[in-house]
């Protein structure tokens, strides 16, 4: 499933692309190889060799590729983000933290970082929103929590007025957990009312 990520054609690309969605990252339940499968994403995204087969004229689920695994990085990170464990403590979860699975995880937000990294500055807006989207959660690694006020302001500049909501709720939502001020942005009201719902 992995392997068609980079077949060119479009039906098995889409068709790993569910994998890793519907697999590996179930309603933001992680498994025994979503670890696996994130370093692999990651090293695609790094590879220089991959990035012809990662570069279709097509999209699927109106995103480039390269956006879409992005996306699926972000979500890795996210479940095992600073965010979820407060709520899995918040709900009486004990030892959330210490599961395998999200061990593992955070073990690995370095490297998952590296390849975000080095989309940040992609020509194609689409993709490097969506590095900067993945970007948020994996600054929750104590070894990179230095670089927090390094993408704040592209965080606040770009990602808090995307188009689409979900980067807006990851802009906002992970300033204000760096201390940051959002109320100004437009982002903050829009988050806040979705929260009273939850």
């Amino acid at each position: 499933a992995l392997a068609a990520l980079t077949s060119g054609d479009q039906t098995l690309v889409e068709r790993g692309l569910n994998h890793l969605g519907g697999r590996l990252l179930h309603q933001e339940s992680l498994y025994g190889e979503t670890g696996t499968a994130a370093l692999y994403v990651a090293a695609l995204l790094a590879n220089s060799d991959s990035q012809p087969s990662l570069n279709p004229t097509w999209r699927i689920y109106q995103r480039p590729l390269r956006a879409n695994l992005l996306a699926w990085l972000a979500g890795v990170a996210e479940v095992v983000s600073d965010k979820e464990e407060q709520a899995a403590h918040q709900h009486g979860v004990v030892g959330w933290e210490t599961l395998a699975t999200v061990q593992e995880v955070r073990a690995l937000r370095p490297a998952m970082y590296q390849a975000v990294a080095g989309c940040l500055d992609d020509p194609d807006p689409m993709v490097a929103e969506a590095a900067l989207g993945a970007a948020v959660p994996l600054l929750d690694d104590p070894a990179l929590v230095h670089l927090r006020p390094v993408l704040a302001p592209r965080v606040r500049h770009e990602l808090a007025i995307s188009a689409e909501r979900g980067w807006r709720f990851v802009a906002i939502r992970g300033l204000r957990a760096w201390g940051e001020d959002t109320t100004a942005l437009a982002a903050h009201a829009e988050v806040a009312e979705y929260e009273q719902w939850l």
